[in-house]
């Protein structure tokens, strides 16, 4: 049968086969076919947005970067920037900033992004070489966050010889101040060391240099230090605890940490040792001086020989200004002639190895500013200098076989190479 359409234009007649009409179906079929299929597909997610850089590159977006004048408040650098005064309200008030804000300084560049309404969209600020504080604008609010930069270590190996001086050959092979102190005190667990050395005794020290985008940033702690003699190899092993406290053991695990400082501040000297039969310089008698006077500019901190409560802080005759220490085991430490306390500790306060306690002076019987230092055990003084310390915890069983590895791979890296300094790409 032919199918005709009609025309009232008066049109030619088309006539459709029946063959043609079924084509033109099955066409039709086929195309809403692959629509359906097409709108049912799941759709590709758009691409990430970027992660925004750390601290951003100049050139990669308008950002303004200042400074802090000496010293601008922070209120008045934002001001100075335009910022209004509403935008320094919503940021200052952010717990981040304001934990961070006593960091900011006039030596440090300051990173600002503002959109094309002088809007402030994000805000960096360097606050170490390890962390950033970062303001963003989102949804018209603004969030802030402390951001931890991935730092990259690079293990070096140094070692030299001494011809005039520990200090000095430390030095000339490029050691830091800072690393150079960190070396003498991992050695500290023998008094007499410094001066047994000699004109040729050799000495090596591995530590990490951390590194940010390709730029040195830092330099870590010593992970391993030698002293040799013709007659004696001293070895000082540097190992992580689970906090991540760099503690100083022998290689065969015994910690060189004492549970006390041998003397709890930075002196010049010691203006008058232990003794049973000491001439008082102001009241003119000889009598028993059961403790140590280093002496110190006023002023020097003191701090806390090891862990204990404070079980006296006040004034109390001859002493003058002075604190005593509980320790466990019926150790106490007496710190005396100070010249003010530190604020942040109390009478029954807990305060921790190496915190500053006090400030040298010289309140009560004294000649000068100096500490008077007292070493108690059941109450009965000991000589400071001499008293035998007790020493941290060594290394676990659990953590030996670890710590034995690290020890090897440590002296292979100090064996491994007789020049001056060496550089050692570190391995995984």
């Amino acid at each position: 049968m032919d199918f005709t359409e009609h025309d009232t234009r008066n049109t030619p007649t088309r006539t459709f086969h029946p063959l043609q009409f079924a084509m033109i179906t099955v066409i039709m079929v086929l195309l809403i076919t692959l629509s359906i299929s097409y709108l049912a597909k799941p759709q590709a997610p758009p691409p990430a947005v970027p992660q925004p850089i750390l601290v951003p590159p100049q050139a990669a977006v308008p950002w303004t970067i200042d400074r802090l004048a000496h010293g601008e408040t922070l209120q008045a650098f934002f001001k100075r920037l335009n910022i209004d005064a509403a935008t320094y309200q919503s940021i200052i008030i952010l717990p981040a900033v304001k934990n961070a804000e006593r960091t900011f300084r006039p030596d440090r560049d300051a990173y600002f992004l503002f959109n094309a309404q002088h809007q402030l969209e994000r805000f960096v600020y360097p606050i170490d070489t390890e962390h950033h504080l970062e303001v963003t604008r989102i949804n018209n609010q603004y969030r802030a966050e402390v951001t931890t930069i991935p730092l990259t270590p690079k293990l070096i190996t140094v070692r030299g010889s001494i011809q005039t001086s520990l200090a000095t050959a430390l030095r000339q092979a490029g050691i830091s101040n800072a690393l150079a102190n960190n070396f003498i005190n991992a050695f500290n667990w023998d008094a007499g060391f410094a001066r047994q050395l000699q004109r040729g005794d050799r000495f090596a020290l591995v530590y990490d240099d951390f590194y940010a985008n390709g730029t040195k940033v830092k330099t870590g702690p010593i992970l391993a230090a030698e002293l040799t003699a013709p007659n004696n190899v001293y070895r000082v092993i540097g190992y992580q605890d689970a906090s991540g406290q760099i503690n100083y053991y022998t290689p065969n695990g015994a910690s060189l940490k004492k549970a006390f400082l041998r003397a709890p501040l930075h002196y010049k000297y010691i203006s008058s040792p232990f003794t049973y039969h000491r001439y008082h310089p102001l009241l003119h008698i000889v009598r028993p001086h059961l403790g140590v006077d280093f002496a110190a500019p006023t002023g020097t901190p003191i701090y806390a020989a090891s862990d204990g409560r404070i079980a006296f802080r006040g004034r109390h005759g001859g002493y003058g200004n002075v604190i005593m220490i509980q320790h466990p085991h019926g150790i106490s430490t007496v710190y005396a002639h100070l010249s003010d306390f530190a604020s942040q500790f109390h009478l029954g306060s807990y305060v921790k190895e190496g915190q500053t306690i006090g400030y040298v002076g010289e309140t009560g019987l004294a000649t000068g500013s100096h500490l008077h230092y007292e070493f108690r055990i059941g109450g009965v003084p000991h000589n400071p200098m001499t008293v035998q310390l007790p020493t941290a915890n060594p290394i676990t069983q659990r953590e030996m076989p670890a710590f034995s590895g690290y020890v090897k791979r440590m002296i292979d890296l100090m064996d491994q190479s007789q020049q001056t300094a060496t550089t050692i790409a570190k391995t995984a």
